[in-house]
């Protein structure tokens, strides 16, 4: 207690049981043995009106009271903006090369962040465009707004129209949605205003660029979550290049303020050229706390309906799988039925096993059951097979650049149940066969391991072990 006596700053120090990270109940009896060092009004009281500060993620009632950080003297928000910034900077200059675009002097309408290259001794200037003032001349901009048809992005048409823009729409196709859904987003993209709007068939793309190598890798972000918003970076090249086509430089996404999908837009743009970012609902953040009701308020005003399940959920489907947040899931409780996807529910798992052998060339899946087909395809095929019995589907918790916590629903049953313990298989194998193949090179001269063909069997299970697949392998 003596520390806070007459402090001018209070800086909790984090601490935390990896562990337990993420299960709240485990933790525990962790939290209860060490509550002597939460942060309380008691002993901000013995301060001198210390300012209380944290560097994030700060959990309230573990590290810090309600009181003490609902209290103007805390500044934990305003320091993780900090974040923001120190990573824009950072990825300016391990990314930007001199003379590129987005690289110049700043001007009066750019907020410029400098950063030296120790390697060449130049210095780079990124410039970090705040949001444009509607344009008051009669000939609107054309502005570029990346498209899912989910509730965010179809507020953002009417919102930019409203300020003037012309909106064009481009949906990047990176898997996860069927041919129906594919002519629904477009035709909601033309029902809510947009001028044009083009899809582009991403898929291949995310397969090579991203999901041979996380297979390859056999391991997912932080040993469990398979990073399925890999797609951002290909949904900004295709929003870019449309950009391009117009002759316009000004790009719209619907990523909130809390989140790192923010982080991957804005430093993917910055950072592939000189654009300006329109963030309507990091604007709108501003003044509306129940982001989701204020949206569709918004929508149905205007006579735009929206869909009953995006109402409750933020939807994100791709090649790898898909992700849901909102409504109980944000609130840090326990999902209700709605919050499902792809996966059935156990009740309706199907009572027969399920086996299908895949094919792999030099570390790469190429053939469901003999038949050679494209990566994406394969992989489509594999969610469709496995998430009729419940594989696959998760709940993650996160940390976010800013500092936030993140809590997610995911359900991804071919990367996670399937490709992923494959990979890891194959580590293993490899070693042995590492070691075989350098004695058997002693006496023959050569070894060469190239093919190889594993199964995939699924099975109905008890609820306790739901969703388990096992994986047989061999080489040749």
């Amino acid at each position: 207690m003596d520390a806070y006596r007459s402090a001018d700053i209070v800086n909790a120090k984090s601490w935390g049981a990896i562990p337990y990270f993420g299960r709240w109940d485990e933790e525990r009896a962790i939290r209860e043995a060490h509550k002597h060092f939460i942060v309380d009004e008691a002993r901000m009281a013995l301060t001198n009106n210390g300012v209380f500060s944290h560097c994030l993620p700060l959990r309230r009632n573990v590290k810090a009271t309600d009181a003490v950080m609902d209290s103007p003297n805390c500044v934990a928000i305003e320091e993780a903006e900090n974040r923001l910034h120190v990573q824009k900077a950072v990825m300016a200059a391990l990314v930007a090369q001199p003379g590129s675009r987005g690289l110049g002097a700043g001007d009066s309408n750019s907020n410029c962040t400098n950063t030296d290259d120790p390697t060449t001794g130049t210095t780079h200037v990124l410039r970090f465009h705040q949001l444009p003032a509607p344009a008051s001349s009669p000939q609107s901009q054309d502005i570029v707004l990346a498209f899912s048809g989910g509730l965010d992005t179809s507020f953002c048409i009417p919102w930019l129209l409203e300020r003037d823009y012309r909106v064009h729409t481009v949906f990047a196709d990176t898997g996860g949605v069927n041919a129906d859904e594919r002519v629904f987003i477009e035709g909601r993209a033309i029902e809510l205003g947009a001028a044009l709007h083009v899809a582009v068939d991403a898929g291949p793309a995310l397969w090579e660029e991203f999901v041979v190598r996380f297979v390859m890798a056999g391991e997912g972000c932080h040993g469990q979550y398979p990073l399925l918003v890999s797609d951002r970076y290909l949904i900004v090249n295709a929003a870019l290049k449309r950009c391009d086509e117009l002759g316009t430089k000004l790009i719209a996404h619907c990523c909130t303020g809390m989140g790192n999908d923010q982080v991957r837009f804005d430093l993917s743009v910055k950072v592939l050229g000189d654009y300006t970012i329109v963030a309507p609902i990091r604007e709108i953040q501003r003044e509306h706390t129940e982001m989701r009701t204020y949206e569709q308020q918004y929508l149905q005003q205007r006579g735009f309906s929206v869909r009953a399940k995006q109402k409750a959920y933020t939807i994100n489907e791709n090649l790898l799988g898909l992700t849901m947040s909102g409504g109980e899931i944000d609130r840090w409780q326990v999902p209700r039925e709605g919050a499902r996807g792809w996966c059935t529910p156990r009740a309706e798992w199907p009572l027969v096993p399920l086996q299908i052998r895949v094919g792999f060339e030099q570390g790469v899946a190429v053939s469901p059951d003999g038949k050679r087909i494209a990566g994406h395809e394969l992989l489509a095929k594999l969610n469709d097979a496995f998430a009729r019995y419940g594989v696959g589907r998760g709940m993650y918790t996160g940390d976010t650049t800013i500092g936030l916590k993140d809590r997610i629903v995911y359900e991804a049953p071919a990367w996670l149940r399937c490709l992923q313990r494959i990979a890891r298989w194959r580590k293993r194998s490899s070693a042995s066969r590492r070691i075989a193949a350098s004695r058997s090179s002693r006496s023959s001269g050569s070894s060469s391991f190239t093919k190889a063909s594993s199964t995939i069997r699924s099975r109905p299970m008890s609820k306790r072990s739901c969703g388990r697949a096992s994986v047989a392998s061999t080489a040749r």
